[in-house]
């Protein structure tokens, strides 16, 4: 009976922790993409309606230490430049293309495309 009873109060606490279990790479995610709209200085006011997680690709490396950006401009759906970040302590550095180069022959953490994960 013990066993019946611990089982029973096990499958709902499994699914509720499974349910809870998000992207682990979210406050990186939404912390860079901040960073991004507030030390861009050629953003204006359009560019910041659209330079959203809704329309952007994520791409992480290296367990969250890098992340790249890319976003999708609604209107004509092109994608703009890539900015590749290196989280540095709490803040993020933007790195220089050539730099972000050596990021293209690794394999990907995780991706997001249109806030979606794929």
């Amino acid at each position: 009976m013990k066993k019946l009873r611990l089982t029973l109060w096990m499958i709902p606490l499994a699914i509720i922790l499974v349910a809870c279990g998000g992207n682990e790479y979210e406050t990186d995610i939404e912390s860079v993409i901040d960073h991004h709209r507030d030390v861009t200085m050629y953003l204006d006011e359009t560019r910041k309606v659209y330079e959203v997680r809704e329309n952007a690709n994520v791409v992480v490396y290296d367990e969250g230490k890098y992340i790249t950006l890319s976003f999708i401009d609604p209107e004509d759906e092109t994608e703009g430049r890539q900015e590749t970040y290196e989280k540095v302590g709490d803040s993020w550095t933007q790195l220089k293309q050539y730099e972000s180069e050596k990021l293209l022959n690794k394999t990907p953490d995780y991706q997001e495309q249109l806030g979606k994960s794929i």
